[in-house]
This record gives structure tokens, sequence and C-alpha cells, in this order.
């Protein structure tokens, strides 16, 4: 084959080379001076129990200007927990800095929701001649550690294991509410079951098609018809699942147990709940 000549211009596509040429030159252009890099996270799309991101970005600018320092750049990162040291925006905030630099986070639990990678970022940053700075006057007073006064560190590792503690506790609390709204037959997110739709105020409606289908099913069922033969009859009746073109003995052993296990068979048009066999 002929070459043409023509070169792909390095902007065609993702170029990690270009990239990091990229940072560099800018890191380049920026004012000699030390300046300020923020990191912004949330842990959920639409955080809304106060530390959502407008929220820290606004402190992170009132902290610069507090302490009169150009605030260079707000790196942020959108899902994705604390507890995680690979993540987009961290990773630009941390190319970022120059010696001098200060990264300012809202919160010292925004960058790191677990002690040991709190500590390793605090260590990478002081090796990049770097300093870290929180919003929280309380937390920033145990940043800096002092030779001549350890309890300075060993307060700011026991702020940091509570926030793991605290982050732990919450995550078992949303596990035993799912499973005892489980346990009550409750919706707790995610797919609807087969049968149901999410209802566009939040929990569950029954959807009528798939109520049709599932009423077969559990009649079927309930006559001790085996589930290899209540999925080929649903196909040959044309009662197709929510996805894929055919029913299979497992699928509908699937749904029946579920819904055995949830000790109401089946919602009739009405709503009413009602009993596969006298369905």
């Amino acid at each position: 084959m002929a070459r043409t000549g023509r070169r792909t211009p390095l902007t065609a596509g993702p170029n990690p080379w270009y990239d990091a040429a990229m940072n560099e030159e800018r890191k380049d252009r920026r004012p000699p001076l030390p300046g300020a890099i923020g990191y912004v996270r949330v842990s959920t799309v639409g955080q809304g129990d106060g530390h959502g991101p407008e929220i820290q970005r606004q402190a992170i600018e009132e902290w610069a200007a507090a302490h009169g320092v150009p605030l260079l750049e707000v790196a942020s990162d959108t899902g994705i927990s604390g507890a995680v040291l690979e993540r987009p925006g961290l990773e630009r905030a941390l190319h970022a800095l120059r010696p001098g630099d200060t990264l300012v986070v809202y919160r010292l639990d925004r960058l790191a929701r677990d002690l040991v990678t709190q500590e390793i970022l605090l260590r990478e940053i002081r090796r990049q001649g770097a300093a870290l700075a929180s919003c929280s006057p309380a937390e920033q007073a145990y940043l800096e550690d002092d030779a001549q006064d350890p309890a300075r560190k060993l307060i700011r590792q026991v702020l940091g294991a509570v926030a793991e503690f605290e982050r732990e506790m919450i995550r078992l609390r949303l596990q035993r509410g799912r499973r005892a709204k489980r346990a009550a037959g409750g919706y707790v997110g995610g797919e609807a079951p087969f049968g149901w739709r999410v209802a566009p105020a939040g929990g569950l409606e029954p959807d009528e098609r798939e109520q049709m289908v599932l009423r077969r099913m559990l009649a079927l069922r309930a006559l001790e018809v085996p589930y290899r033969e209540i999925a080929a009859l649903l196909n040959a009746e044309g009662l197709r699942p929510r996805r894929g073109r055919a029913w299979s003995g497992q699928a509908v052993h699937r749904i029946v147990s579920r819904e055995q296990e949830r000790g109401d068979f089946l919602t009739d048009h009405a709503g009413r709940r009602a009993v596969a066999a006298g369905a």
C-alpha cells in the first residue's frame, strides 16, 4: 500500500504521551509563585448530604481567597469511593502540583475514606514538595507534623480512623436496612423484579403484561407442571420474557421461587393480592 505522506495529528484519539506533554507545558506556563490545586470528590452522582461538589468548590475558593493564594485548578471525581487510590481527578490534581503548591480539599474524607489511603496520599504530596490543606480548621491544625509534638500526627490518624469507622457503620446500616426491606417484600433499588416496574414516584407498581405472564406461570406451577414444560408453554403461547426471545426452565424456577419466598404469589390487574391457584 502506498504511503500518503500524511501524519496523524497527535490530538487524534487518546494519546497518553501527548496528554503528559501538554500537562508539562501547562505547568511551564504557570506563574512562578506557588498556587493552590483544589480537589473535589463525591461518592454518588447528585450527592445531597451537604457535601456536594458546589459546596466543596465554594469552600476551596474561599480558602484560596483567604490565604491570598491563586486557585490554579479544581479537579474532581464523581461517583468514586474515597477508599480507591486510582481516581482520574485525583491523578490530575497530583500531577498538577509543583513544589510549594498546596492541594486543598473540603475535608480530609474527600481525599481518602480510610486511614491507610489518607497517609499514603499525604506522603506522596509531601514527596512532591507540596502541602495538603483542609477547609476545616479543626483538621488543618493536625496536618503539619511536628517532631516536638507527635500528638499532631496521632490525632490526624485517629480522625482518619474515625472517618473509616463511620463509613463502615453507614455501609452496615444500609445493608441491614436493605435486608429488612427485602424480607418485608419491599423494593431496595436496582432492576424491578419480573411482574413489576419502578413507579415514577419511586417504589414498585404492577406491570400488567408481565403480571399476566406471572399469573399463567404460577397457575401452571400450582398444577405441578415441571419448570421446563412451563417455559415451553409460555414460549408457545407467545408470552415472552422481559429480555431475550424465549423462556428457560431455570428462569421460570427463579421467578416462581422468588414469588413464593415473598409469600404473596401475584397481583391482579386491580392491584389486589391473589393466590396463584385462585387466579
